[in-house]
């Protein structure tokens, strides 16, 4: 007789109510994470916008004559964007550390971007400028999408979508 053979995994330990929880990516800090990625991806568009309406060869100008209104549009959203996300630093000082260095790559995304914005305005600097905005903005964008790559979506007190029909609880 044939003797069965079973191998039976050994039963993991459940993971600590306290580990969860602090995996858990507050709902302020996921809606803040989409709304930055969102609006950093759309300041970026408006920079490509404005690549194709302003001419390249112009003069070293503030605001020039043909495609100022994306050119206007793409920098004021650039200033608001560095200012919220100043705020964002402060304010996730409290939060998890994969929060704070989201936030924090954000803002030094931006702040490469706004550096290139202003060497974008010098005739001579502007192809470096261009690339510095692009690049800022890309880590910016992976900036503000790492805490939600990150968080723990399974944990309590994690931000999650409400099923069709039901009330969200």
């Amino acid at each position: 007789m044939a003797a069965a053979w079973r191998y039976d995994l050994p039963e993991m330990p459940a993971e600590p109510a306290a580990a969860r929880e602090r995996d858990a990516l507050p709902h302020g800090a996921r809606q803040v994470a989409i709304t930055m990625s969102s609006l950093v991806a759309l300041d970026l568009v408006l920079g490509v916008a404005a690549l194709f309406t302003v001419p390249f060869h112009r003069g070293t100008v503030l605001a020039p004559d043909r495609g100022r209104p994306e050119y206007l549009a793409h920098a004021v959203l650039g200033l608001l964007l560095a200012v919220a996300a100043i705020a964002i630093v402060e304010r996730a000082r409290g939060l998890e550390r994969y929060v704070r260095a989201g936030a924090v790559t954000g803002l030094i995304g931006l702040a490469l971007a706004g550096v290139g914005g202003a060497l974008a305005v010098v005739q001579a600097a502007r192809l470096a400028g261009m690339g510095l905005m692009l690049l800022g903005s890309v880590g910016a964008i992976a900036g503000y999408v790492m805490p939600l790559v990150d968080a723990d979506p399974s944990a309590p007190g994690a931000s999650r979508v409400a099923e069709p029909g039901t009330d969200g609880s």
